[in-house]
């Protein structure tokens, strides 16, 4: 998984070192900002709760937001 990784943030043009783990919370914040539901967020990341999930998308804050949006996996 991490060589998947490394080859997303290189065409993203990310040079630093990302963990999977944070790509988790890009993954929840890009679902979000797409509009999809809290709810199936939460089952998609296999989640026992709301909470859990709502954890990772608590940055939504305006740098937040823009950071997102700047990512494009084309």
């Amino acid at each position: 998984a991490s060589k998947y990784l490394e080859h997303w943030m290189g065409r993203t043009g990310i040079a630093r070192k990302v963990n999977f783990h944070a790509s988790r919370h890009t993954y929840a914040t890009l679902q979000v900002l797409a509009g999809t539901p809290i709810t199936d967020i939460s089952k998609l990341m296999d989640h026992k709760s709301i909470e859990t999930t709502m954890r990772y998308v608590k940055m939504l804050d305006g740098a937040g937001l823009l950071a997102a949006t700047k990512i494009s996996f084309k």
